[in-house]
């Protein structure tokens, strides 16, 4: 039977701006967007998870028919970063610093050449020991963490009445909505057009004119909807730059859309953490310390904190608090 509060809940509930296109199936997806004359790339992967590229050779899959371009990092134009960027941007080195990193995109005039003609592509490396057990590594990632107290939080602990201490891991966990990844590039010159999933369209549009060295003004980025984001379009993916890239190097509008395999590896995920929890209240139930301590995985180029403590720190009136 149907709770009267659910009723209210339903006819008091305000209508989404896009909810009748989505469940209408009228809302187009970025991946169906089009520019005349499209070519379409795929993205190759690394199989490793940390080393260099010793030899890539794209020239079985350059013979294909339908195949246009290879792009690798030995043809692909190399931009400038600024000194404190340290975010991965793809086919600009060697270097292979996570597994399913991409290391080329090829252009083709149908998905199913270019993705066929990816599969041919020949990669060896030089392999190096990734690291990735964050329980071996927890006295580096501690090590001179700031640690701001509230109070005398270890102290309120100890002499507290009743005491609460258990520890916690939760495992990675992809953002793998029903639609994939995908953008949509076409160049009018040095004017660029871009249908991209993404969480914040300025963002992108800032991130581009920051890479290709033209004025946002220059630059439309489009998302007319998003399938499902969880925080996977919160920053550029790899496909926002190689698109308009490899757009720019065949002449042609360019569209590039994740497999559901690459969902996994072509972009952020939330990390795996651990956490240690200490929590003790007198007998009437009043808090008298929390002390939350947290340990996520990250990448090895940039330092990404999963901000798991901040709820702690600041929900609950406690004088004590670590």
């Amino acid at each position: 039977m149907e709770s009267k509060y659910m009723a209210d809940d339903v006819r008091n509930a305000p209508n989404r701006v896009d909810g009748v296109a989505k469940v209408t199936g009228k809302a187009k997806y970025i991946a169906e967007w089009k520019f005349p004359n499209l070519a379409y790339g795929y993205l190759v992967h690394s199989t490793i998870a940390k080393g260099k590229i010793r030899t890539i050779d794209s020239s079985e899959a350059e013979k294909l028919p339908g195949v246009i371009k290879v792009l690798t990092h030995l043809n692909t134009p190399k931009f400038a970063k600024a000194q404190n960027d340290r975010a991965h941007r793809p086919l600009q080195d060697d270097v292979i610093l996570f597994s399913g990193q991409a290391i080329g995109v090829v252009v083709a005039e149908t998905f199913e050449q270019a993705r066929y003609a990816a599969s041919l592509v020949k990669v060896t490396y030089e392999k190096q020991v990734p690291e990735t057990d964050v329980h071996k590594l927890l006295d580096k990632a501690i090590a001179g963490r700031p640690r701001p107290d509230r109070g005398n939080p270890t102290e309120a602990f100890a002499r507290s009445e009743v005491k609460i201490e258990s520890e916690y891991t939760i495992p990675i966990e992809h953002h793998n909505a029903m639609e994939l990844h995908a953008s949509v590039a076409n160049w009018d010159g040095n004017k660029l057009t871009i249908y991209d999933k993404t969480q914040g369209v300025n963002g992108v549009r800032g991130y581009l004119a920051s890479i290709f060295g033209i004025p946002q003004n220059d630059i439309i980025v489009l998302a007319p909807f998003v399938g499902g984001g969880f925080g996977s379009g919160l920053r550029p993916s790899p496909n926002t730059f190689l698109t308009p890239l490899a757009a720019r190097e065949v002449k042609r509008p360019v569209k590039i859309v994740y497999s559901r395999r690459q969902v996994f590896t072509a972009h952020g995920y939330r990390p795996y953490s651990i956490q240690k929890i200490k929590m003790s209240a007198d007998r009437s139930g009043k808090l008298t310390a929390i002390i939350h301590e947290a340990v996520n995985n990250s990448s090895t180029n940039e330092d990404s904190i999963e901000g798991i403590v901040g709820i702690s720190r600041n929900l609950y009136a406690c004088p004590n608090v670590r």
